[in-house]
């Protein structure tokens, strides 16, 4: 059929339809985002003196198009809701399996293992760790999102948000997660080194740490006033993850150092910034993903590498949830820096300190001014490569570790800091030098203690490489600290080194010590920020007043179960029992031996829960304690078992979301019944 006689058809059929009408105007509505038509307007007038032209044409035509705008953007925020939605569902589904192989994992641990064996089961917890940080991530994501899609729900994020304000100590936390962090992601090259190696070759283990280039972290904490602020914890600490992980995951040699200090803006200068900057000699971002694709969630320079590409994106909407801000430079093959700044209040009280550092008052005899050297810290340049002009990673790297030892010997304890480019250079009371160089400067001497006897300093603080180089104990008078490289540690090791020479001027005191007992192990679980401060005019040794605080017990102690990083319960000692001693366990959940219903002293726990696997783990963890148990599946058989009881339960480990009766109605239903 002819355009013409189409045209003579579809008129008499409008005029048909439209036997009044004058003029008739129709325009069809495309919907771009399904590639289809959508929707056709058809206008008409009766009115002859009122017909339709070209321009009216345009103007419904940019009226359809909003109207199709809009109805693509509620299909969007539709599809977009259901995406977060199942995103959540499935995230929150998969942290349930996750933590019980996590925790069955370290619960492994504890038991006898062979060396191939203890390998892998770090390969399947840092596998663990890995998706539960995705998990995390999406989680995060999805909740901010939903949170930000509308101003009524941005109204009750903020009602939210300010129930999660608490009182707590900034530089504590940014030492916290950066502890937790590193140790975490020493795990997979301990493991692949490891593997890949016949199980005694020590040597081959060795010589592939050396090989690896060496990657510090190093945390500078600024002094003054005090950190205790009143703000979002959770922001702040996956702030600092984010950030702090990105930075690992992209420098392979170098280092990764966070700094927090104080900062002002200048057109408010009464206001108080937190100035938090993640600096790295990683790989770099180009500046076109810099300038337009660095905060777009779901987005990665590089897609083949691990993650989900939604850390910047999560941290971009934490800071201005804290009414802050976040800028990024960067250059390729040289580094990044991230510098975020948020307003933060004082803490409405001070902040009660876990421990302090301290050395006996008796220090009369030690010297007012220590010496300290620091050893191969000079960051000078390899003669052998090509001059570039420019500091390698390396060289970067020791002049920061160099630059935080510095101010922390000098500021702190009012010692006198030089630097030698090697022990058989450099003098004083003190040589601080790394593993890596140390093992090297042995040579021919075979032992730390030939080295020792050799040289001029009467003290040595090694630095932890990667890994520990030295499985065997060290001598009494050498401290190891290990990564990352913070103020709290070097001050505990500066201590350490103050107990060791008082001891030494003190023959009647002097006991054999053991590797334990110098070795800075202890440092690996988290603890409170150091209180400790000195004033200009008076000796630092005069103001160390208190006892050193007790070591932390390791995890294969009697009396404690380490479940992650920087997560420690420790039992009672009345609950404490032997791995070795035989406890019974009822099929249908109830452990009832003798000895454990006889003494008061030891818990009776009721432990609920719909997943099996959640449940085997907490009757594992409470036969490790010595606690009696009985278990539920779901909230109305703990109610039931709860009535019944004979024995009052000492604790009711609760799940929330269970089958029958969720964990809430069953705890109002317990509460009601006592």
């Amino acid at each position: 059929m002819s355009e013409l006689k189409v045209t003579e058809k579809v008129t008499g059929q409008l005029r048909y339809l439209l036997p009044d009408a004058r003029s008739v105007l129709f325009f069809p509505l495309w919907d771009y985002s399904k590639s289809r038509w959508l929707a056709g307007a058809l206008v008409w007038t009766r009115d002859d003196h009122r017909a339709f032209d070209k321009e009216e044409l345009h103007y419904f035509k940019v009226f359809g198009s909003s109207i199709v705008s809009e109805v693509s953007r509620i299909h969007w925020t539709a599809t977009e809701k259901s995406k977060f939605d199942f995103i959540s569902s499935v995230s929150h589904e998969l942290r349930s399996p996750l933590h019980g192989i996590l925790a069955s994992a370290e619960l492994l641990h504890t038991t006898q293992l062979q060396p191939n064996q203890v390998e892998m089961l770090r390969m399947i917890e840092t596998s663990g760790l890995t998706l539960l940080d995705t998990t995390n991530h999406l989680l995060d994501f999805c909740k901010i999102s939903n949170l930000a899609r509308t101003r009524k729900l941005r109204k009750h994020a903020r009602k939210h948000t300010s129930s999660l304000v608490s009182d707590f100590n900034l530089g504590t936390l940014v030492e916290e997660v950066a502890e937790i962090l590193f140790s975490g992601q020493k795990t997979p090259m301990i493991a692949t080194d490891a593997f890949s190696k016949a199980p005694n070759d020590s040597t081959n283990t060795q010589q592939a740490h050396y090989g690896n280039a060496e990657r510090s972290m190093i945390v500078r904490i600024e002094k003054g006033d005090t950190w205790d602020i009143q703000s979002q914890g959770g922001a702040w600490r996956r702030i600092v993850m984010n950030l702090l992980g990105n930075a690992m995951k992209w420098t392979k040699s170098g280092f990764v150092e966070i700094s927090l200090s104080r900062a002002r803006r200048r057109s408010e200068p009464q206001s108080r910034l937190a100035h938090l900057s993640v600096t790295d000699t990683g790989a770099g971002i180009a500046p076109d993903f810099l300038r337009h694709r660095l905060f777009s969630p779901f987005t990665q320079e590089d897609p083949l590498a691990e993650g989900v590409g939604l850390g910047l994106s999560i941290v971009r909407q934490l800071v201005a949830s804290l009414g802050g801000d976040i800028t990024v430079r960067s250059e390729l093959g040289i580094g990044t820096q991230v510098d975020v700044h948020v307003p933060v209040e004082n803490a409405g009280k001070p902040i009660r300190r876990k421990s302090s550092l301290a050395v006996p008052k008796d220090t009369l005899h030690i010297p007012s001014v220590l010496r300290a050297c620091l050893v191969a810290f000079n960051g000078y340049p390899d003669l052998k490569e090509t001059p570039t002009g420019m500091l390698s990673a390396e060289a970067k790297r020791k002049l920061s570790i160099q630059s935080e030892l510095a101010d922390v010997f000098m500021s702190q304890f009012g010692w006198v800091v030089s630097l030698a480019e090697s022990l058989d250079k450099g003098q004083g009371d003190v040589a601080v030098i790394e593993e890596t160089t140390l093992k090297t400067a042995i040579g021919e001497l075979q032992s730390l203690e030939h080295l020792a006897s050799k040289s001029r300093f009467k003290f040595f603080i090694v630095l932890s490489s990667k890994t520990s180089i030295f499985d065997h104990p060290l001598p009494s008078n050498f401290v190891r600290v290990s990564q990352p490289f913070g103020p709290r540690k070097i001050e505990k090791a500066a201590v350490k080194v103050l107990k060791i020479y008082e001891d030494e001027l003190r023959p009647e005191t002097m006991s054999c010590r053991s590797d334990s007992a110098t070795d800075d192990a202890t440092l690996l679980t988290p603890v409170a920020q150091s209180s400790i401060t000195f004033s200009e005019k008076v000796n630092p040794l005069t103001q160390l007043d208190e006892p050193l605080p007790a070591p932390v017990p390791s995890p294969e102690g009697k009396n404690e179960t380490t479940l992650n990083p920087g997560l420690t319960l420790s039992a009672p000692p009345s609950l404490a029992r032997s791995a070795s001693e035989p406890y019974q366990t009822k099929l249908a959940g109830t452990t009832s031996p003798v000895s454990a219903l006889s003494d008061p002293s030891v818990g009776h726990v009721l432990i609920v829960d719909d997943n099996d696997i959640n449940l085997k783990i907490m009757a594992n963890f409470m036969r490790k304690i010595g606690c009696s148990y009985e278990m539920a599946s779901n909230g109305l058989i703990a109610l039931e078992k709860y009535k019944r009881s004979t024995q009052p339960y000492t604790y009711v480990l609760m799940d929330i979301s269970m089958p029958v009766m969720d964990g809430l109605v069953s705890t109002s239903k317990i509460r009601q019944f006592e």
